[in-house]
């Protein structure tokens, strides 16, 4: 049950552009040159943490370290379809706040395209701990260019 209350969710979203190929293969009028095919420029990861965790020890991968604390309403929204020239700054948050967002970017050069996405989230043994040790949350999408929320686990 714990467990549960403490589990992490996580929001992966691709941002594309327009590249200056044409996909034809589901053109049914030789008229048509089919539709442009979009090009990869990286991912905004949104990792959304209950707000009870304030204060504690939490492991994420690496691939998220270079990251910044957002709104905690910010995972309603989309983020920016523009690359970042910059990180925004991490926010402040107050106690009325439920839930902790950290927000990261990762460019094509960290997540190539066709490679699998993979973060772990792992909470220390003072957070929680069973017979098993500490509690690892683990999130994997094997075509993280279709974007991807927490329930596709």
């Amino acid at each position: 049950m714990n467990e549960a209350l403490l589990e992490p969710s996580l929001k992966l979203t691709a941002v594309t552009t327009l590249g200056a190929e044409f996909d034809s293969s589901r053109t049914m009028s030789p008229y048509s040159p089919g539709r442009r095919v979009p090009i990869i420029q990286g991912y905004w990861v949104q990792l959304t943490l209950p707000a009870s965790l304030s204060g504690e020890t939490i492991t994420i991968s690496e691939r998220l370290a270079a990251g910044a604390w957002a709104h905690s309403d910010s995972v309603q929204t989309s983020p920016s379809s523009e690359v970042p020239q910059q990180l925004p700054e991490s926010v402040s948050y107050s106690a009325d706040d439920p839930l902790r967002v950290w927000q990261a970017w990762l460019s094509v050069d960290q997540l190539p395209e066709g490679q699998a996405f993979l973060v772990e989230v792992v909470y220390d043994e003072v957070i929680y701990s069973d017979s098993q040790g500490v509690l690892r949350f683990p999130f994997y999408k094997k075509s993280p260019a279709r974007g991807w929320r927490c329930r596709d686990r």
